[in-house]
């Protein structure tokens, strides 16, 4: 994905291999992006996969949902 740098794609690609995964880290490290493009990629790759996600606020959760859905 072109518009991520190599730390996050190495963070998608981990994503993508393991059934559970945790991404953390300061404000302004790209977790949205990390979290939206390995969604996106999971739900393009795996029909029918089921995705679960969690943030501590609802505008966290909104904000995750709103970047998943403009990488489609």
């Amino acid at each position: 994905m072109s518009w991520l740098n190599a730390s996050q794609q190495r963070a998608v690609d981990a994503t993508l291999s393991l059934p559970i995964s945790l991404i953390h880290g300061p404000p302004g490290t790209g977790k949205t992006t990390v979290l939206a493009s390995a969604v996106h990629a999971a739900l393009r790759q795996r029909s029918g996969t089921r995705v679960l996600l969690l943030a501590e606020t609802n505008t966290a959760v909104d904000n995750l949902v709103h970047a998943v859905f403009k990488r489609s």
